[in-house]
């Protein structure tokens, strides 16, 4: 389905009934609505022996601590194959009165987790006495002291053997499962929680086919034997995997090497077929009809095209803003049904989202608490495109904002609106969707909205920024850099990084290519930030490239701006530079290649460089290097110290 054009979507005549109805829970989401008091928040994407820890650690405190019908699990609810998925385990990070967090690598990776881990935190800040915070550290991890203050109780699994989960589920239910049992557990009744698949396979079930109408996600242990079986494997090899409890999730995420050491199947033919079969089925999967979201993550991107998410009641504002970009050729469309349901909603508007490339989501007193702008904000999120924020300036936003919501729009790029500058804010806010283009003169004032929205959550940033999943603790002395320079000279300044590296010094910037920076073409950036062999700042995949390049100038100790020709006319290298004075971080100007200084310019950044001509350090020649090395370290350590 093609977007529409604001004449083919008919938004001149889209009217806002009187009482806009909100969308209706679907039947099949009905079943995980929001009853139970304790959610897990863990990883989906994270290897055999983690998930496996994690649903037998859940299994244990269902039924040894009378939790069976008050814990909320996505694995037992059968709903991570639907499209409503991402949104019920955010709105149950939400609205749980206590949350069990299971922190890892594969955890912090996942974008839906770290949103959820925001949500949780935003809360206990906001309301210590309205949710209780439980975390299992599956992997080392410094959490800071802000952090500790938040949460009820934590148990370090770090520093056991790997391998042996049984310890571990050991350790982690002794340790948490009395105090959750003591504040939350329900009195236990006869009837099986959704998803119990303790019990062995019934008599009788090798014809049993219901596995066929299932996702293999959604299967129970007795759906894997019975597949299994109609695979022709024989009882001696699918009883290892009934020993084990092996359902769908756990299966999804056995490989030939995890059968062979874990499931102890010595026959190379078995447990190198078993694998293929899985992910014949899962690409079977991927044409269920509850499936039509995973199909559409492959949806190329159109260009130069603007997706409108807002609440039915700020339509006036909507059709300006698509008046706005229609006129400076952009393709620009929003939802074209609301329908009665989530599902609904979803699968009316999703195609025409998936082939957009970016979505302007405008929050006002009405779009802060929309279902709509929500569940359209979760699946953006979900698909990992381009939000930029319009925050219409009206009191009371902040107050009436979803913590999931903002968990996910905090970091994102943002700008005020007011009718009465309209044109003005606008151009801030195609800056955003294009910063490409030049810098409109009043960005930088704009930019500032960013700040005052994480002002308010600045230990949850903290968090992220000083967790020890590859990051750099946020209290530590040592003095840290972000390297700005342009793609031109990427080979010099990833010298440059490595021998700062060998002073101490950590530093980020750029590198998509950190082990061979040797490209003859510009990245998708040009300019500043990725990840980088000396650790970055913030960690991977939790933001697109600009987001974590505003926080990291904002966390560093100084910035150094590789000046060169190419960086004086690149509109890119002038944001780091101007993000870099706007907060107030020491700027130290340095010379990789034999350039004049200042270089040519456009007038008003060759007025910035002006200001350095005393201060700017030469390394680019072998004797400069060794002549004023030194001085740049002693420079560093200086303004470390101030």
């Amino acid at each position: 389905m093609a977007t529409k054009s604001s004449s083919e979507t008919g938004v001149a005549s889209h009217h806002v009934p009187q009482n806009t109805p909100k969308p209706r829970e679907s039947k099949s989401s009905k079943a995980s609505k929001i009853k139970k008091n304790v959610f897990i928040s863990h990883s989906t994407e994270s290897d055999y022996l983690e998930r496996k820890f994690v649903t037998e650690f859940v299994s244990t405190l269902k039924t040894e601590y009378n939790l069976e019908n008050d814990l909320w699990f996505d694995i037992h609810e059968k709903c991570l194959f639907t499209s409503s998925w991402m949104s019920l385990r955010l709105e149950n990070a939400e609205k749980c009165k206590c949350a069990v967090v299971v922190l890892s690598n594969a955890y912090m990776d996942n974008r839906q987790c770290v949103n959820e881990l925001k949500t949780i935190l935003e809360r206990s800040r906001q309301n210590p006495k309205g949710i209780k915070v439980y975390v299992v550290l599956y992997e080392a991890a410094e959490l800071s002291s802000a952090i500790n203050e938040q949460i009820s109780g934590k148990v370090d699994l770090s520093t056991y053997d790997s391998d042996n989960i049984s310890e571990k589920i050991f350790i982690a239910t002794g340790t948490l499962g009395p105090q959750i049992e003591k504040r939350f557990a329900k009195n236990p009744t006869s009837d099986k929680g959704i998803g119990t698949s303790d019990a062995p396979p019934d008599e009788g079930a090798e014809n049993n086919s219901e596995y066929k109408k299932k996702a293999l996600l959604h299967w129970e242990v007795n759906d894997v034997q019975n597949w299994l079986r109609s695979k022709g494997v024989s009882d001696f090899f699918t009883d290892a995997f009934l020993e084990r409890k092996i359902d769908g999730f756990l299966l999804a995420s056995l490989g030939e090497k995890e059968l062979t050491d874990y499931l102890l199947i010595d026959k190379r033919h078995i447990s190198k077929k078993i694998p293929e079969l899985v992910q014949e089925r899962l690409k079977q999967d991927l044409n269920r009809e509850e499936a039509w979201h995973c199909r559409l993550s492959n949806t190329k991107e159109k260009p130069s095209t603007i997706y409108i998410i807002f609440d039915p009641k700020d339509i006036a504002i909507a059709f300006n803003v698509q008046k706005y970009f229609t006129a400076k050729g952009f393709n620009v469309t929003y939802h074209q049904k609301l329908g009665a349901s989530r599902e609904e909603f979803l699968i009316a508007n999703g195609p025409i989202m998936a082939q957009c490339s970016n979505f302007l989501v405008i929050v006002s007193q009405s779009g802060a608490g929309s279902p709509f702008v929500y569940n359209e904000v979760v699946f953006v999120e979900w698909m990992e495109r381009n939000l930029c924020t319009i925050l219409v300036r009206e009191e009371g936003i902040e107050s009436k904002m979803r913590p999931g919501l903002k968990a996910i729009l905090q970091d994102k790029p943002a700008a005020t609106l007011n009718m009465s500058s309209f044109g003005q804010d606008m151009e801030v806010v195609e800056y955003l969707v294009t910063p490409a283009n030049p810098i409109p003169s009043n960005v930088v004032l704009q930019q500032e909205y960013v700040y005052m929205l994480t002002e308010n959550i600045r230990f949850l940033v903290d968090f992220l920024e000083s967790s020890s999943f590859g990051d750099l603790d946020a209290n530590s002395a040592i003095p840290s850099v972000f390297i700005s320079y342009h793609w031109d000279i990427q080979v010099q300044a990833y010298k440059l990084s490595e021998l700062l590296q060998y002073y101490g010094i950590p530093s980020w910037a750029d590198f998509s290519s950190a082990a061979t920076p040797q490209r003859s073409q510009p990245s998708s950036s040009k300019g500043s930030s990725s990840s980088h062999a000396s650790k970055p700042f913030e960690p991977a995949k939790l933001d697109n490239l600009q987001n974590q390049i505003i926080r990291n100038i904002r966390k560093c100790t100084v910035v150094l701006c590789c000046f060169s020709e190419e960086y004086s006319h690149s509109s890119n290298c002038h944001k780091d530079l101007y993000t870099a004075m706007t907060v107030g971080k020491p700027i130290i100007p340095v010379l990789l290649t034999n350039t004049k200084f200042p270089p040519e310019a456009p007038a008003e950044v060759r007025t910035l460089m002006q200001k350095y001509t005393e201060r700017v350090l030469d390394l680019s020649t072998g004797r400069l290097l060794q002549q004023n090395l030194p001085k740049l370290v002693q420079t560093i350590h200086r303004v470390n110290n101030l």
